[in-house]
């Protein structure tokens, strides 16, 4: 109304004034509603990048801690294999080398699931973290994790249980005498008795190849396990220098 009646009055300084104080104050609105976007998104980002650092550190534990477990039972398959492949002859395997023969074919899965992660690419919101290497360490995770998955399916293909293929080479269960008058199911107890008949095995080129087989295997499940460790870390790394 101020603006027309300017114009009728040919006041055209003032027409011009008001014009500007129209396009200042839209101005000023529309920067005051983006400010408070970029205000909501930033604290949004903050809490995303809390709560992943928690979860990566929580995942980083899980799976450290299945990796010493891992590596005990590989060292003692890497012992079992200086005696199985050795040219001259050596000792009987210990019981816990051929129980790690017996379970080479065991191959756990890594947990990789980080659930703020999943709701990021999820919604679309991963664009709200702004900091430009912890981006590239979530994509490096991501495309990895992709990788991990499909390796897993392709190690657990075509197992080559050995104490089922070959029972005549180890003894690896031992039935203990129950009482039948009271037998129950919870009641049926097995106990394990690892014994590997070492001269027999070495003689079986078949049980050798299957055996070196699965040794690959899970040289390639420790190495996983390994480098999901380094991005985990690379990606607390980051995280531990923009929220504390």
């Amino acid at each position: 109304r101020s603006i027309t009646k300017h114009v009728k009055d040919q006041n055209w300084f003032a027409v011009f004034l008001d014009f500007i104080i129209v396009v200042v104050g839209v101005f000023i609105g529309i920067q005051v509603a983006n400010w408070n976007d970029e205000r909501k998104d930033r604290i949004e980002e903050k809490m995303f990048l809390e709560r992943l650092y928690q979860e990566s550190q929580a995942l980083l534990e899980v799976n450290s801690e299945e990796l010493k477990k891992i590596e005990s039972s590989t060292n003692h398959l890497a012992k079992a294999l200086t005696v199985l492949f050795s040219d001259q002859e050596t000792r009987d395997l210990s019981a816990q080398e051929c129980a790690a023969v017996i379970r080479s074919h065991v191959y756990p899965k890594a947990y990789d699931q980080l659930p703020i992660l999943e709701e990021l690419l999820g919604t679309g919101d991963l664009k709200l973290i702004t900091n430009q290497s912890i981006k590239n360490e979530l994509r490096a995770y991501i495309t990895f994790r992709d990788r991990l998955r499909s390796s897993h399916d392709e190690r657990i293909n075509e197992l080559y249980r050995l104490h089922s293929l070959y029972p005549d080479l180890m003894i690896t269960i031992k039935q203990t005498k129950i009482d039948e008058a009271s037998f129950k199911f919870k009641h049926l107890n097995f106990g394990t008795n690892f014994s590997c008949e070492t001269k027999l095995m070495r003689a079986n080129q078949k049980f050798m190849n299957e055996l070196f087989d699965n040794v690959a295997r899970k040289n390639s499940m420790v190495a996983d396990f390994k480098k999901q460790d380094e991005l985990l870390n690379n990606i607390i790394s980051q995280l531990s220098e923009v929220i504390k």
